[in-house]
């Protein structure tokens, strides 16, 4: 009970908070307005972005696409956890292989994401082609499922808004690096 409520609460906090700045850094502004993604939640993305010591402080793409992948892992790392609890706590079979099917797909996220943060160090491209992997072949399953399965669990919907809000701006990011 404590572990979903504080992780509720994180999600909150991640989505809800904004910076005390009054307008979004130009940097965390493009990466979440470029990202080519039709219905992208732009102002979700700015808040979750600016309210995250690990993408807020960036000077450049280099750094906000290494911080937007590290909170990332962070944020999928949690919903994992979640995931994890939930699958083993029984309740419907649908619910329940849907728990499953989206922690592998967590798990696969964030090897992709760890994958991407070492090739961003020698070869960007290859960072966003890994950071692609993760947002479409590793992620879709999970959000499928969930639309199949008609969850409506709050955390996991939110981590999987989460998590592709974190994926696509990276790749935007990642894309902007000279």
């Amino acid at each position: 009970m404590y572990f979903s409520k504080s992780v509720s609460f994180l999600f909150a906090i991640l989505v809800l908070s904004k910076c005390a700045s009054s307008s979004p850094s130009s940097l965390i502004s493009a990466a979440c307005s470029n990202t080519g993604i039709d219905n992208f939640d732009v102002e979700s993305c700015i808040d979750i972005l600016e309210s995250d010591n690990k993408t807020s402080p960036a000077k450049n793409f280099r750094d906000l696409s290494v911080g937007i992948m590290e909170a990332g892992i962070a944020n999928a790392t949690l919903t994992r956890a979640y995931l994890v609890k939930k699958s083993s706590e029984g309740g419907s079979n649908n619910s329940t292989g849907v728990f499953r099917q989206c922690k592998l797909a967590y798990d696969n996220v964030i090897v992709n994401v760890e994958i991407a943060l070492s090739d961003l160090k020698v070869d960007p491209p290859t960072a966003t082609y890994d950071l692609g992997l993760a947002a479409n072949d590793s992620m879709q399953p999970c959000i499928a499922a969930v639309r199949r399965g008609n969850v409506t669990d709050g955390i996991v919907l939110t981590g999987n808004k989460s998590v592709l809000i974190y994926l696509n701006s990276a790749v935007a990011a990642v894309d902007r690096i000279k």
